[in-house]
C-alpha cells in the first residue's frame, strides 16, 4: 500500500472540521497500517469508511477469507458429527471434524504468535463471539465422540483413532483460555487508546519522520489557505503522532469498536 498525498485532501476541502481532521490523520498513516487500523477504530464512521474501510487490498481480502474459514470449518465439522449422531449413517466422521479443526488452527496459531509479539486489547463482546464459534463446535464434536464410545456406537476397527480428538480439544482449550483471559493481555495495552499508542511506538523511526513531515506540511498548508487559524495550527503541530484528531476533534471519537 503506497502512501497517498495529503495536499489534495487539504485543497479539496471547502471547510475544515471534525471528519477532515480524522481523514487527514488516517491518510497520513498509509505507510503504517497497524497504527492506521487502531486509529480508524477510534474515529467517526464517515472518516473510517473513506480513508480506511473503503480501501480493499489483496492482503486484507485474503485475511478476511482466512478468518471466515477459521470460523466456518469447525462448525461444518460439528454439523457433520450431528448429522451422523441423528441419522447414524456410516462410521463416526471424527477424521472429517478433526481436519476441519486443523484448517481452523492454521489461522489460529499464527494469530496467537502475533498476539504474543504485539498484544492488543480487544472488545470483550468480540472475544465472546469468536470464542463461542470455536468452543461450541468443539464441545459438540467431543460430546458426540464420547457418547459414541460410551454407547458402543464407536467401533475402533472401523472408526478413526480417538487421537483425532486432539486438535479438537486443543481448539476448545485455546478459546476457553481466551474467554477467561478477557479483552486484554496483562502485559499489553488495556484499551483502544493504548492500542493506538503501542502501534505508533512500533513504527520505524524513519517512517515516523516521514509521516510527521507530511502531516506538518499539510497543517501549514491549511493555515496558509485560512482553513484553520494560527493558534489551531500551532496546537496541531505540537501534537504527537496518533493524537492529532483526538486533540483537535475529540468529538469525532465514535467508540466504533469499544474496548469493553
Amino acid at each position: 500500500m503506497s502512501a497517498r498525498p495529503l495536499n489534495p485532501l487539504v485543497d479539496e476541502a471547502d471547510t475544515w472540521g471534525t471528519d477532515e481532521w480524522w481523514r487527514l490523520e488516517l491518510r497520513s498513516f498509509d505507510d503504517a497500517p497497524n497504527a492506521q487500523l487502531q486509529l480508524a477504530m477510534l474515529g467517526p464512521k464517515a472518516a473510517w469508511t473513506t480513508e480506511y474501510g473503503g480501501r480493499p487490498s489483496v492482503g486484507g481480502c485474503l485475511q478476511t477469507l482466512a478468518y471466515i474459514v477459521a470460523v466456518a470449518a469447525p462448525t461444518v465439522g460439528a454439523a457433520w458429527m450431528l448429522r451422523w449422531f441423528f441419522v447414524d449413517e456410516g462410521s463416526l466422521p471424527l477424521v472429517f471434524a478433526a481436519v476441519m479443526t486443523l484448517v481452523s488452527l492454521l489461522v489460529t496459531v499464527p494469530d496467537l504468535v502475533t498476539e504474543a509479539r504485539r498484544p492488543r486489547a480487544i472488545a470483550m463482546n468480540v472475544v465472546r463471539r469468536v470464542s463461542l464459534v470455536h468452543v461450541v463446535p468443539a464441545a459438540v464434536t467431543i460430546a458426540i465422540t464420547l457418547s459414541a464410545v460410551a454407547t458402543g456406537r464407536y467401533d475402533a476397527e472401523v472408526d478413526a483413532s480417538l487421537l483425532w480428538l486432539l486438535p479438537v480439544v486443543a481448539d476448545l482449550v485455546i478459546f476457553i483460555v481466551k474467554w477467561v483471559r478477557g479483552s486484554a493481555s496483562k502485559n499489553g495495552p488495556q484499551n483502544p487508546l493504548e492500542n493506538l499508542e503501542w502501534s505508533v511506538r512500533e513504527i520505524d523511526d524513519s517512517v515516523k519522520l516521514r509521516i510527521r513531515a507530511a502531516r506538518d506540511e499539510a497543517i501549514r498548508r491549511l493555515e496558509s489557505q485560512n482553513k484553520i487559524d494560527h493558534d489551531t495550527a500551532t496546537r496541531a503541530l505540537e501534537t504527537e503522532l496518533g493524537q492529532l484528531a483526538l486533540t483537535l476533534a475529540p468529538e469525532g471519537r465514535s467508540g466504533f469498536y469499544p474496548a469493553q
